[in-house]
């Protein structure tokens, strides 16, 4: 009976192949595969649920920007217009910043407090 030798690098390299060997296999059972599958559903139906959000809250951004959708942008230079943006909303914006700010940092009372009358009138 003879004593096989091998070096560290050759057995760490072999127990690497038997452990990809093995991963693959696994991944490749019902169990995984339809966990894999559930996954991607959710993923997908996250993404898809996503979209009209990120829509709107693009469409705000280049609103409050001055800046016009892309779509109407090229409608606009396709009619020869002018490409200027009325800021109207970055000042609706900024008064709104304002009154929160006003109500919600106010050094007196917090807004949710009930405040205390006077019953001697």
């Amino acid at each position: 009976m003879a004593l096989r030798v091998v070096d560290n690098a050759t057995m760490v390299q072999q127990e690497r192949e038997e452990d990809e060997r093995t991963l693959e296999e696994r991944q490749n059972e019902p169990l995984f595969l339809g966990i894999t599958a559930h996954l991607k559903e959710c993923w997908d139906a996250a993404k898809r649920a996503k979209k009209p959000i990120e829509t709107i809250m693009l469409k705000g951004m280049r609103q409050r920007n001055g800046e016009y959708e892309p779509e109407k942008l090229s409608a606009i230079h396709s009619q020869g217009g002018s490409a200027i943006y009325m800021g109207i909303t970055e000042v609706k914006c900024r008064a709104a910043e304002s009154w929160l700010r006003d109500i919600l940092l106010d050094t007196g009372t917090p807004p949710w407090d009930i405040p205390r009358w006077s019953t001697s009138i």
